[in-house]
């Protein structure tokens, strides 16, 4: 049964009267705030805020407030495994205040990411890009940003890092022309940004793994494997970085062209 209960409260000394009213099943229902005694302003309850709409993500193109200035990657590269680890390391500079480094990333597991050593959120991006998002917008100057991944090595087409059998060997090989890049690791895919690269590639010990500038040290690595460091090339757009693993057999070709390359 409901209940419905009116009270009066009189206060003579100052002439202020509250009249409470209120139906219900006996539960406590809310109380509305009231001047108090004497006459001061009644109080106010502010709105809760709504939370904060997530970032919209870019549309085609990147936005132009960080533009890259340096990569590097350092990724663990098996031909026969069904995914390759990385990590990708990019210098920016940071022309307009931001608090997000949005990056083109498709089909990629995404670990972790730090910008200027600090650990920063990673946000979704649509299906084409993430977002790197640090504790305070970032000043105009120079930055550095980082994600730890997994991209998959494909065996049934020819795009990112994909790989094929000959005979009873797996060879890993790369395919990133228009926009496959970003398949392989989180970049700034277009060929507007044109950039030094430095790779680092784990590979078995007994691979060989190669890319579009020399070698310049290997050195053993734990669990059969060694490490292969590559020159730094000239600046190329994304979807120019190369490389290939595998047990490949090298024969000196000497050199060829007007700039002798080898």
């Amino acid at each position: 049964m409901r209940r419905c209960l009116v009270g009066v409260v009189a206060v003579l000394a100052v002439g202020v009267g509250v009249v409470m009213s209120g139906c219900g099943d006996g539960r406590p229902g809310r109380v509305p705030v009231t001047a108090p005694v004497g006459g001061e302003p009644a109080a106010t309850v502010a709105p809760i805020a709504a939370p904060p709409a997530p970032p919209a993500p870019p549309g085609l193109r990147l936005p132009d407030d960080v533009r890259p200035t340096r990569g590097e990657l350092e990724l663990t590269v098996v031909p026969d495994a069904a995914a390759l680890d990385g990590v990708a390391r990019y210098q920016l500079t940071v022309a307009r205040p931001t608090a997000i480094v949005w990056l083109n990333a498709v089909g990629l597991e995404v670990a972790s990411a730090t910008i200027d050593g600090q650990p920063a959120r990673v946000i979704p991006g649509g299906d084409q890009a993430i977002g790197v998002m640090a504790a305070a917008p970032l000043a105009v100057g120079v930055a550095t940003v980082e994600v730890r991944f997994r991209a998959p090595i494909a065996r049934d087409r020819s795009v990112g890092v994909y790989a094929e059998r000959e005979g009873d060997a797996w060879y890993a090989y790369t395919f990133f022309e228009a926009i496959d890049a970003r398949r392989a690791f989180p970049c700034f895919d277009e060929p507007g940004f044109k950039i030094p690269w430095t790779l680092r590639l784990r590979v078995r010990a007994e691979h060989v793994a190669l890319g579009n500038a020399a070698v310049v040290a290997e050195a053993p690595a734990p669990d059969g494997m060694k490490l292969v460091t590559l020159a730094e090339t000239r600046p190329l757009p994304s979807y120019l970085v190369a490389f290939v693993v595998g047990p490949f057999e090298l024969v000196d070709g000497g050199v060829a062209g007007r700039a002798q390359t080898p």
